[in-house]
């Protein structure tokens, strides 16, 4: 198990207040924010290799398909694995069969938004609902798109081209700032600031 994860922390607090904010928005007037519910669905595989180097888990299909596309004539020892939006129970079954098949060091290739943070967290504690699992959660690192990439970006993209948080999506992001106390170490303080 690697030990430069960084923390998340999965309190009888934290799962209640999530189980509460998903409650809010359901009850509440327009759409339901990408990733507070759970859903089932296939898990997409793309295996280049029986004993691959490592694993990426895409939470867009868009993303999962651009990447493999783009090494469809020469296959790294790298497989790509994903599920679109908040993985439900039976989802997050296939994809820990998927991982312990896999034996390899995971990265969660994902964006800065509250959704994908989420469903990191989801997959670090083994449940949507947030609670610890009787199994323990994956091994899985953020790569995220932070980086001397996001930096570049961010320093040519006028501030008037960044998409807003609606209201909903701003109390989901203050949420699950609370699962990760260092949340800035994992992103980074400039990519938070953003």
């Amino acid at each position: 198990m690697p030990t430069d994860l960084p923390q998340v922390a999965f309190t009888n607090d934290i799962t209640r207040e999530w189980a509460k904010f998903r409650r809010r928005i359901r009850k509440g007037p327009g759409d339901i924010p990408d990733c507070v519910e759970s859903w089932n669905a296939p898990v997409q595989l793309w295996l280049t290799s029986p004993q691959p180097r490592c694993a990426l888990y895409f939470t867009k299909f868009a993303a999962f398909r651009r990447y493999t596309e783009n090494w469809q004539w020469y296959m790294p020892p790298i497989t790509a694995f994903g599920h679109s939006g908040l993985p439900g129970k039976r989802s997050l079954a296939s994809i820990f069969r998927i991982a312990r098949f896999l034996n390899c060091p995971l990265f969660f290739v994902g964006d800065l938004d509250p959704g994908d943070l989420t469903i990191h967290a989801a997959l670090r504690c083994g449940s949507p609902d947030l609670v610890r699992s009787k199994q323990p959660g994956l091994p899985i690192r953020y790569l995220g798109i932070g980086g001397s990439r996001f930096r570049r970006l961010r320093d040519r993209v006028p501030k008037n081209r960044w998409i807003s948080m609606d209201n909903a999506e701003r109390s989901h992001f203050e949420l699950i700032q609370h699962v990760y106390p260092r949340l800035d170490k994992m992103i980074g303080s400039q990519e938070l600031g953003n």
